[in-house]
């Protein structure tokens, strides 16, 4: 089996068995750098197929002018670099999120497992989005179903990978913290660029 082959058979496993394939991603023996450089190259790779997304699927016509999405649209495709600089930036303060709030919680996670689990996820958020991509070419209506389902994908993980890092027994209560904490996050943000 190659190593692309592997991957992906673990990417599949993962969306049927998250907690069982955390464990894995966080037993793979790669120094913390190696950690961070697959974080990158996944933010990086994440951000190319954002564009690909982006330049074939959003029109003029299609996007309200002046609105979050076109905003985002125009940033993706006229700056790719600096979208992605900002995508890498955010899975950083991710991780670091990732990990110091589960501690918040009573969590016993390490850095390590933070940084492996998010590179993880978005390996597979990847593949999803290149999956998604494929049949957009073919059926277009499924491709936007695909997006759906991702969004589920993105939480399930989230949830699943956060009880496993720091091991909380209740995913529910996991799922509820994950929610507390990104608000948090947010309303965080907006107070800073209120300050700015």
């Amino acid at each position: 089996m190659t190593a692309t082959a592997f991957l992906v058979q673990h990417a599949l496993e993962t969306l049927r068995a998250p907690r069982q394939q955390a464990r894995w991603a966080m037993s793979v023996d790669l120094s913390r750098s190696e950690r961070w450089q697959a974080l990158v190259l996944n933010t990086v790779v994440s951000t190319l197929l954002l564009w690909l997304w982006t330049f074939l699927t959003v029109t003029d016509e299609a996007v309200p002018q002046e609105s979050i999405q076109q905003l985002i649209s125009d940033l993706v495709i006229v700056y790719p670099i600096i979208a992605g600089a900002l995508q890498v930036g955010f899975a950083a303060v991710s991780v670091y999120a990732f990990y110091w709030g589960g501690l918040v919680f009573g969590g016993r996670g390490d850095l390590n497992g933070a940084i492996s689990l998010l590179a993880w996820m978005a390996f597979v958020l990847n593949l999803v989005s290149l999956f998604q991509i494929v049949v957009w070419l073919v059926f277009p209506f499924v491709a936007e179903l695909i997006g759906l389902f991702s969004i589920v994908v993105v939480f399930v993980m989230l949830t699943c990978f956060c009880a496993e890092l720091h091991g909380f027994r209740s995913l529910l209560m996991t799922f509820i913290g994950l929610i507390f904490s990104i608000f948090a996050i947010l309303f965080g943000f907006s107070l800073l660029l209120a300050l700015v």
